[in-house]
C-alpha cells in the first residue's frame, strides 16, 4: 500500500442509508473505543463502516497497513480530523478496536515480548554446579 496521503477516512464515499444506520450512540466495541479514544468528528460506528470499506476496497490513500498481529489481524493507520490513529482489524475486513499512537506501541512491545518468550520457552538452560 502506499504510504498515507493527506486524504482523511472521512473523505471516503459511503451508501447514505448505511451511514444513517450507523448515526447516534455507538454499538460496536470499535465505535465505542474511537469514542473514548477521542474521536467526536466522526460517529463511531460510521467510522467503522468507512475503515471497513476503504480496506476491502484497498484505499491506500485513506488507510495504511501497519503490520499484521500472530492473532491475525492487521493493524491500519487513518487519518481524522483529531489526528492519526491505529485500527486493529479482523482478517474478514471488520475492524476491531482503535489505538493512539502511543496504545499501539505498547501492543508492539507485548507482541516483542511475547516472542522473545517464546524463543526462550524452546531453549534447554544449562544448569551450574556450584
Amino acid at each position: 500500500m502506499a504510504r498515507l496521503g493527506v486524504a482523511a477516512i472521512t473523505d471516503i464515499s459511503l451508501d447514505p442509508g448505511q451511514v444513517r444506520a450507523r448515526l447516534g450512540d455507538p454499538r460496536s466495541h470499535f465505535g465505542q473505543r474511537a469514542k473514548e479514544r477521542g474521536i467526536a468528528s466522526v460517529p463511531g460506528d460510521v467510522l467503522w463502516l468507512a475503515i471497513k470499506t476503504a480496506v476491502v476496497r484497498d484505499r491506500g490513500d485513506l488507510v495504511e497497513r501497519v503490520f499484521d498481529l500472530c492473532s491475525g489481524q492487521t493493524a491500519y493507520r487513518f487519518r481524522v480530523s483529531e489526528g492519526i490513529f491505529y485500527a486493529l482489524v479482523s482478517p474478514n475486513g471488520n475492524p476491531v478496536t482503535c489505538y493512539t499512537k502511543e496504545m499501539l506501541a505498547g501492543v508492539r512491545r507485548v507482541k516483542r515480548l511475547k516472542k522473545r518468550a517464546g524463543r526462550l520457552d524452546n531453549k534447554p538452560f544449562a544448569v551450574r554446579a556450584l
